[in-house]
């Protein structure tokens, strides 16, 4: 890219950023009358007959579970419209197949892509997609592999009852037959909510506002088709004569970077059928986790038997406090710092943390200690500081770095 380009590129890429992350963190209800518009041009794009009937559900777990009903009478038809441009350029301009390399055109635009990608980072919304994603994968497994029913479903925030009793106003009788099924187990969701074919529609990857400077760049054919799904649309899943539509969070808290799900106090992400995830720095967590926030002790963390659970409960009870209260042994000390052991009990590894000094004092003249963990195999400091940079001693150098 020549500088004035590059110039024209940044202003395009700061504008498109914003406007596809507003539509990315949106909390304003969908419009029905444009979700559909944009689904129905989908399939007419994929040459396939338009759904004669939508269901609207307020989740994507809500989704999913329709999604699950439906598959059963009908052709999911995701294959047939990702097929077709738009959607089948987005693969050679953002994937590395044999029919890429083999065209000069599709290897152009790659490399205009990555060039844009190469020069200003690629901010991504995927914190969000993966949060929902690890929590209706978690939801289904524990709705319909537990013993008891009753109890699964009293682990999610979700009204069921009200759930089940839209879809009864949506779906047809011989549809309805396979809810009873599934409440009596004989279905097994054994399948990402993904691998039905379903469209993230506003909460898909970030990748799409840098294809969309891409366009603007050079126009990508029935580009619109693949803006109006993502702009107007939650997550929605494709069949034939009927389509599955989600509708957008009602809440969502983010970190300082303004990019992870998260909450210490409560749900991170709610929908409007009362969907709650909990979720810590981009990680879905155990309501545990907020009880803990209001009366944090070291003895719930010794008792708890979860590992990430409890990994966030230190967090959340501070490395300082917590090598101080279980009296962590030094195992190591050398110039990169000093390596400490914590045994967690019988069936719990070792906690090992690095401490390191910030080499910048703070305003008040004092110097910050940083804790960080690394695996337990480690034996010194060197050998710790040199994993966090991914490479072993002999080739961590602090003299080459910047």
């Amino acid at each position: 890219m020549n500088s004035e380009n590059e110039n024209i590129t940044l202003q395009a890429i700061q504008k498109h950023a914003r406007d596809w992350r507003a539509v990315a963190f949106s909390t304003e209800p969908l419009s029905k009358e444009l979700a559909k518009t944009a689904v129905i041009n989908a399939y007419l794009n994929a040459d396939l007959e338009p759904p004669s009937r939508f269901v609207w559900v307020d989740s994507p777990l809500a989704g999913a579970l329709a999604a699950e009903i439906l598959i059963m009478r009908y052709k999911n038809v995701a294959y047939e419209i990702y097929k077709k441009p738009p959607f089948r350029g987005m693969t050679y301009v953002t994937g590395d197949s044999k029919k890429q390399r083999e065209s000069q055109e599709k290897q152009e635009l790659q490399k205009l892509f990555l060039s844009i990608i190469e020069h200003y980072g690629r901010p991504t919304i995927e914190q969000v997609t993966n949060v929902i994603n690890t929590q209706i994968d978690r939801g289904l497994n524990r709705l319909t592999r537990s013993d008891d029913i009753s109890t699964a479903r009293a682990r999610f925030c979700f009204d069921w009852i009200g759930t089940l009793a839209k879809l009864s106003d949506q779906l047809t009788r011989e549809e309805l037959q396979f809810i009873t099924r599934w409440q009596y187990h004989r279905i097994r969701f054994g399948y990402s909510p993904r691998s039905w074919g379903m469209g993230y529609g506003g909460l898909e990857d970030g990748w799409y506002a840098w294809v969309d400077v891409l366009n603007s760049v050079k126009p990508l054919d029935k580009w619109n088709v693949f803006t109006d799904v993502f702009r107007h649309c939650g997550w929605w899943w494709p069949f034939e004569d009927v389509c599955v539509l989600s509708e957008r969070p009602r809440l969502i808290l983010r970190d300082e970077f303004g990019i992870r799900p998260h909450c210490e106090t409560g749900p991170a992400i709610v929908f409007r059928d009362n969907w709650k995830i909990f979720a810590r720095r981009g990680s879905v967590v155990s309501r545990r986790v907020m009880y803990f926030k209001r009366d944090p002790t070291l003895r719930r963390i010794e008792l708890e038997g979860n590992v990430e659970t409890r990994r966030h409960m230190i967090e959340i009870y501070g490395y300082e406090a917590y090598v101080r209260d279980t009296k962590a042994k030094i195992i190591a000390q050398d110039d990169f710092g000093s390596l400490l052991r914590i045994e967690q009990g019988f069936r719990v590894e070792p906690l090992v943390l690095l401490r390191v000094k910030n080499s910048t004092p703070e305003p008040d003249g004092t110097i910050k200690r940083y804790y960080l963990r690394v695996p337990p195999d480690m034996t010194t400091p060197h050998q710790a500081v040199a994993w966090t940079f991914n490479l072993d001693i002999d080739t961590y150098s602090p003299a080459a770095e910047t």
